[in-house]
C-alpha cells in the first residue's frame, strides 16, 4: 500500500511530466518575415537566426522551443517568438500557415511564418 505523502508525491511528479512543454520543432527550416520595420526568422540545422533593423542580429543555438496551445514559443536573449497556428496574410497576397510575432523591449513585430500552400512540396 502507498502511503498519503508517497502518493501525493508520485501524482505531484506525474502531473510535472506532463507540463513538459520543450518540443522539437516541426519544420525545418522554418522562416518567418516582416515588414515596417523589417525583420526575419530562421530555424534550421540546429541554429536560430534573428535579423530585424531595430536590435542586433541574434545567430545562435536554437533554444528550447515550447509548444503552446495554439502554436510554438521561443525564447532568447531579449525576444521572445510567437508562432501561432493562424493564416496571415503578406504584402505579397501569399496565405502562410502562421501569424508570427517578435516581441523585444520596446517593440511588438508581427509578420507571416512558414511555406504558403503554393509553395509547399517544393
Amino acid at each position: 500500500m502507498i502511503s498519503a505523502g508517497r502518493f501525493a508525491c508520485l501524482a505531484l511528479v506525474a502531473a510535472l511530466a506532463g507540463c513538459a512543454t520543450t518540443t522539437s520543432f516541426p519544420v525545418e527550416p522554418y522562416f518567418a518575415s516582416g515588414s515596417e520595420p523589417f525583420w526575419s526568422l530562421e530555424i534550421g540545422n540546429g541554429r536560430l537566426r534573428f535579423d530585424s533593423t531595430i536590435d542586433p542580429i541574434v545567430d545562435i543555438e536554437t533554444p528550447p522551443i515550447r509548444r503552446t496551445a495554439n502554436g510554438y514559443r521561443i525564447g532568447f536573449s531579449r525576444v521572445r517568438i510567437h508562432i501561432i497556428r493562424r493564416p496571415c496574410e503578406e504584402e505579397d497576397a501569399r496565405i502562410y500557415p502562421h501569424t508570427v510575432r517578435a516581441i523585444g523591449p520596446g517593440y511588438a513585430l508581427r509578420g507571416c511564418g512558414g511555406l504558403p500552400p503554393q509553395d509547399q512540396g517544393r
